[in-house]
């Protein structure tokens, strides 16, 4: 409409439609630059714009009827479907398939008709002189409605990632969709130019997609242990906080032994929280150490580092650390549990996919399922009853794994954990003692399917005779099967990400308290009472 007002009435048939741009940086893109200055032109901007409002007004009323009406699809909701991978309800509708779309669901008959409908009011709003007789008008829309079908098609959007073949809601296979759920504490060497430092972070937060429903991020001065972006769970704290004022004043350097001695009272003081907050479960917490290719570890410091790491593994069990080093891989490889899945190599010049190594693993750590009581100490706390959280998982090949570390049920005799979900969807939950990442495919799984039943868990003296140290964690995945029906049951709780999430409740029973120096303790008391009972023995057998 407003090609056709603008630019009809001097161009003609010359109309253009169609004026395409670029952003300032593809990794951290911030400025959106036209490749040529034209005040009257139809930007590319403008027409993705224009289709994606055509889409999403023609088929709104369609979705909230789907579910239920009522508001029960929020617009953030809408649009954040609609602008992901994953579709609004389906794969059938996002952005990345706006062209297709387009062409499928709208006529140039149905086009010619907004748009001339719209230039009416459009019309109304331009100065006097803007003044086109309704003939010159339809034949005005009509040029541009066959110039923008004939230049959509050449338009080059992004590719969808996957096809609505390979993530379909078909009963077929379907490929596990795994959302990330981490809290991750990025510490970074600030030594790292400012643009490469925050593209690093900049990256991990998108691509973890950091929000209420996944996680938070914090990013952390490699020297001092310096907090610049304090557990955010939204990427604009991330650009607002870590900007390149607070970046060149702060201390250049890397110091392991502060990181692991701060960072490590950070990670303590959250399991507190945990209790205050009466956290049942959630998030993984990784820690993510990005030193410069100079930094070096001090011979004087590694006893210490590896003392504070041991005692971290006991009394943060579920914490992780791992390094991406631009350096040699080895360098750091005994300060990690498993040195060939937590150390990434880090490419300045292709960033992009050193972190998408770095998230890949990130996927692949279980969530947590703890006693909030035991705190960061382990020696307190009391045995859980009827404690429980809520996870959502997506309905269409959404899968998410969970961890229960030794350290919560060392001593328990009678713990049980309770899956259940009222969406009316089947899941497929699966457990192992073994296998990190459960489902059908090792013969230490357990599976069953579960519908409008509960999956329990039993955790009856799991550890037998074993030390805690070497008593396996339980793992257990739980999945959305594949299935061609719609429940008509959507999730209207706040803490939904999307509508058509399945909600599903994790409770727990019997849940206790372990630490690894309690465990030393007790096994000291243990041979102290022994001790003590054969002194008495041999006393009376002499006398």
């Amino acid at each position: 409409a407003e090609v056709a007002l603008l630019q009809g009435p001097l161009r003609n048939s010359q109309m253009r439609v169609g004026l395409n741009g670029g952003w300032n940086d593809s990794v951290v893109p911030r400025y959106y630059f036209l490749n040529e200055d034209n005040k009257d032109a139809m930007t590319d901007t403008d027409i993705r714009g224009s289709i994606d409002g055509l889409i999403i007004g023609s088929s709104a009323q369609t979705w909230s009827n789907q579910m239920g009406g009522g508001g029960r699809m929020k617009l953030s909701q809408l649009l954040d479907m609609y602008y992901s991978e994953r579709g609004v309800l389906s794969t059938n509708v996002r952005a990345c398939q706006r062209t297709t779309q387009f062409n499928s669901m709208f006529t140039p008959d149905q086009i010619m008709q907004q748009s001339y409908a719209f230039s009416g009011v459009l019309e109304l709003e331009l100065p006097p002189a803007v003044n086109v007789e309704d003939a010159g008008l339809q034949n005005f829309n009509s040029i541009a409605v066959q110039k923008l079908i004939s230049y959509v098609a050449t338009m080059q959007d992004n590719q969808c990632s996957f096809g609505s073949t390979t993530y379909t809601n078909q009963g077929g296979q379907v490929s596990k969709i795994v959302t990330p759920g981490v809290h991750l504490y990025v510490v970074m060497d600030f030594s790292f130019d400012y643009l490469d430092a925050v593209r690093i972070a900049s990256q991990l937060a998108e691509k973890l997609e950091v929000s209420r429903f996944t996680g938070n991020i914090s990013v952390i001065n490699a020297r001092d242990a310096t907090v610049v972006v304090n557990s955010t769970n939204t990427v604009l704290d991330l650009y607002a906080n870590f900007t390149r004022d607070n970046y060149t004043k702060s201390q250049r350097g890397f110091d392991l032994a502060r990181i692991v001695r701060d960072v490590g009272g950070i990670l303590q003081a959250r399991l507190d929280l945990d209790n205050l907050l009466n956290v049942a479960g959630g998030p993984a917490t990784v820690v993510l150490i990005v030193p410069t290719s100079t930094a070096v570890v001090n011979d004087n410091d590694r006893n210490y580092i590896y003392n504070r790491l041991n005692d971290l593994k006991k009394n943060v069990p579920d914490a992780r650390f791992m390094f991406l080093n631009p350096g040699a891989r080895d360098k750091f490889s005994s300060f990690v549990q498993d040195s060939s899945k937590d150390i990434f190599t880090l490419a300045l010049t292709d960033i992009p996919t050193s972190v998408d190594s770095v998230v890949t693993r990130l996927k692949e750590i279980p969530r947590r399922i703890i006693n909030p009581t035991c705190t960061s100490t382990f020696n307190t706390g009391t045995t859980t009853s009827n404690l429980a959280f809520r996870t959502y998982i997506e309905p269409v090949g959404g899968a998410q794994y969970f961890r229960i570390h030794p350290n919560y049920f060392f001593r328990s005799s009678g713990g049980t954990i309770r899956i259940s979900s009222t969406s009316g969807r089947t899941l497929n939950i699966c457990q192992s003692r073994v296998n990190i990442l459960p489902g059908n495919n090792s013969q230490s799984d357990t599976c069953r399917q579960i519908t409008s039943d509960a999956y329990q868990i039993y955790i009856n003296n799991a550890c037998g005779d074993s030390a805690l140290s070497s008593c396996n964690p339980f793992y257990i995945s739980i999945s959305v099967v594949p299935t061609t029906a719609t429940s008509g049951i959507y999730c209207t709780d706040d803490n939904c990400r999307y509508p058509d999430n399945i909600q599903v409740d994790i409770r727990q029973d019997g849940l206790t308290c372990a630490s690894g120096a309690w465990s030393r303790l007790t096994n000291a008391s243990v041979l102290l009472v022994v001790s003590a009972l054969l002194h008495q023995l041999l006393v009376v057998y002499n006398s």
